[in-house]
Parts: C-alpha cells; structure tokens; sequence
C-alpha cells in the first residue's frame, strides 16, 4: 500500500515534500484498506501539505523488523490485537526499542479514558476507535502524535546536555577543590615555618637592640611584636577558611557520585534521631522543636537524615534572640507524594536575600555560623529523588521551608529489599 510519490508542495510550486513514511501494523484486510483510503485522501505533514507513504504489514514482529530496517519511518499506527500480540504489551515494547517513533493505537474497541491514559502512559502518543473513524480524527490523531513525540525527544536530549553538564560540573568542582589543597597546604607551611623564624629571630635581635638608635629599636619592636604576627595571623585565619570552603565545596561534589539506597522509612524514627544528634544545639538555644506525626517514604535514608538535619540546623542558627524559639516539624501528602515542611519562628529572610537562599556559600544578611553549603545540598539532595525545595518567609517572623518526596521510585531506581 502506498500513498503516491512525492508531490510539489502547494503552497510553493515546485517544491518537492518528502513523503510521510507511515507504517501500518493491522492484520484485518479490510481495515488496512479502510485506512490506506483515509489517508490516501489526504495530504498529511505538520507544516503544510505533504504525500504519505504508507507501509503495511499484518503481524507486529513484521513492524519490528520494518523498524529495524527502516529507519525513516515517521509514525506507527498500531492494531491493538494482532496474531502475535495482543494488549497494552504491544505499545510497551514499541516504546521501549524504537522510543524515537511516535505510536497511534487503533483499536475495534469503545476505548473509554482510564483504558487510554494507560495506553499513553506505556508510550502512545494517541489512540482511535475503528467506529468511529474519520478523515479528520485519523488526520489529527497523526499530527498530535508526530509533535507530542518530537516535543518529547527534545526534551529528552535537553534532559541529557544537562545532565551531562552537570557531571563536568561536579567533576570541575571535584579537580579544583582538590588541586586547590596543594597550594594551600604550602601557604599553611611556609606561614607556620615563618612564625617560627621570627620566634628564633627575636631574642637574637634583642641582644643588639642596645646598638640601634631609639627610632629603629621602636621600628624593629612593632614589626616583631605587631605587624608581623597580625599579618601572619590573617594568613592563618584567610587560609583555615579556605580549607573549610574547599571541604564544603568536595563535599558539594560528591553528592551526585553516590549511589542512592532505596528503601521504606519510617519518618517518625529518622527525625527523632535527628533531633537527638543536634541536642546539645536545642538546649543551648533555648528551643523547642516539635514532631507532628510523619508517614512512612520510600528514599535513599542517609540523604533524608541530612536533608532534616540541614533544615533543623539552619532553623536553629536564624532563630531570634528576643523570643523562645519553635521548630516544627510536620507532613502533608498531594497526589504525587509526600510534602515536609520544617516551620520555625526565627528572623525569617528578606525579600533581597531570597533569590539566594539556596545558593552555594551564601547566607542571609544575619551573621551565622557555617559555610553557606548546608541549603544548597539540601536541594541538591531532594533533586536527586525527582523532588524539590522551596520556602515561604516573613522577615521578622519566621520560616517554612518545604521538601517533597514522590510516592513513585525515579526511572531506573530500585527498592532494596534486604529486609
């Protein structure tokens, strides 16, 4: 069966359109025909006008094959029930050897909309019933399908340029903070062995002291006695704080390196130890922090532990000084999963500070102790189980900051089952 050979475009003569390379997997005679007919009558593309082509087979292993061989085929339109297959199974499998073609189901059937959310979810793009199919519906059925597929696979070679800038990243980030350590180790080194030059260097000088003229015994003092230790001390302090940065930013790093362990948690336990490993922090600030009920996740457990000790940490270094500080921790669940919230009454974040919260090394305009990384792994970790982080703040009153973990595991995960 075949649409005809290529025509010239309508809209511009002379324009020859390559053809739309269809194939069709029906094993009912009369049905391909009745198919073949609609199509031949129209003239079928997403920009303008263009001849069909249509290859026809009756048996889906034959499709395969016609795919394997072919591989300008622009769409499949697919018999649910065929002598070697039957069902949704079909779809499945197209999808998962030949994802880049897009699927149209035609079924015998009244396909109500339970039956084809399914079909669409094992990768169809659309589906049709044989009785009540037209020129027009087949004609819309093709082109929905054609973009809806072509506007995924963008997406999916987006999806896979940023992952893979991500992984250079993480990688740049890895090699900098490591190279970074060698010169620092140096600074560190050579201030130390220059302390220890002017500790032997002073009591030498004091023995000619007498020699020099009242001027250059005072110049001589400050500089042994002051300037050089002051300077030597920034060196110290600028050069501590680097290694502390450098720390944050490997571990920073490193957190898309580990393989995450999924598995049933109870939420209630994992926060309790939480709280009782920053204990000492609770008592020494005067606060109280509360655990609504939580339910039970499916997630990686060490990654939610630093999650809620990320958020329990930064509560308890912004809360305000004038009031008792309250932590609270609480869960809610929407369609898609489970959403925690951690709510305190602290200082809360101003509307300039807000663009960065989540930022690596910033912090709000309120002094606080830490590097800066503790919200950005947050993030970083809630991303990596297909959640996100987000916040809800009034300057002087306080903080919610919300995470979400889906019910469904991410592609590729599996639950471990060693219980």
């Amino acid at each position: 069966m075949n649409g005809g050979n290529p025509a010239p475009d309508s809209g511009r003569p002379g324009k020859i359109t390559a053809p739309l390379n269809i194939l069709l997997i029906e094993d009912n005679t009369i049905d391909a025909e009745m198919v073949g007919r609609l199509l031949g009558r129209q003239r079928l593309g997403i920009k303008g006008s263009q001849p069909t082509n249509v290859i026809h087979v009756g048996y889906f292993q034959q499709g395969l094959e016609v795919l394997s061989q072919n591989k300008n085929i622009d769409i499949v339109i697919l018999d649910l029930h065929l002598p070697d297959g039957e069902g949704r199974g079909l779809v499945q499998r197209l999808n998962e050897q030949h994802s880049d073609v897009p699927v149209v189901v035609m079924t015998g059937l009244d396909v109500d909309e339970s039956m084809g959310v399914e079909l669409v979810r094992q990768g169809a793009e659309d589906y049709v019933s044989k009785d009540a199919i037209t020129e027009n519906s087949l004609q819309r059925s093709i082109r929905y399908a054609i973009e809806r597929r072509s506007l995924g696979n963008q997406l999916k070679q987006q999806s896979e340029i940023l992952k893979e800038n991500n992984r250079e990243l993480e990688s740049f980030a890895y090699i900098a903070s490591h190279d970074l350590r060698a010169p620092l180790i140096n600074i560190k080194g050579f201030a130390s062995e220059l302390k220890h030059a002017i500790d032997d260097l002073t009591p030498l000088l004091k023995k000619y002291s007498d020699k020099m003229q009242p001027g250059e015994r005072a110049s001589v003092t400050g500089l042994l006695s002051k300037n050089i230790p002051q300077a030597l001390g920034f060196i110290q302090s600028s050069a501590d704080k680097m290694n502390t940065l450098i720390s944050a930013l490997l571990q920073y790093s490193r957190l898309g390196k580990r393989k995450l362990a999924y598995e049933k948690i109870d939420a209630n336990e994992l926060v309790r130890r939480c709280i009782e490993t920053i204990q000492h922090q609770i008592r020494s600030s005067g606060a109280r922090v509360i655990a609504e009920p939580l339910p039970e996740i499916i997630a990686d457990r060490l990654s939610i532990e630093q999650v809620f000790s990320n958020l329990l940490d930064n509560s308890i270094k912004y809360l305000d000084p004038r009031r008792a500080g309250e932590i609270r921790i609480a869960a809610m669940e929407d369609k898609k999963g489970t959403i925690f919230s951690v709510t305190d009454n602290g200082v809360g974040i101003a509307e300039d500070d807000a663009q960065k919260v989540f930022e690596i090394f910033r912090r709000g305009a309120v002094s606080a102790p830490g590097e800066g990384i503790g919200l950005a792994n947050t993030r970083a970790i809630v991303r990596r189980h297909d959640g996100d982080v987000w916040f809800e703040s009034v300057h002087g009153k306080g903080s919610t900051f919300f995470f979400n973990i889906p019910f469904e595991l991410p592609p590729d995960k599996d639950l471990n089952n060693d219980e």
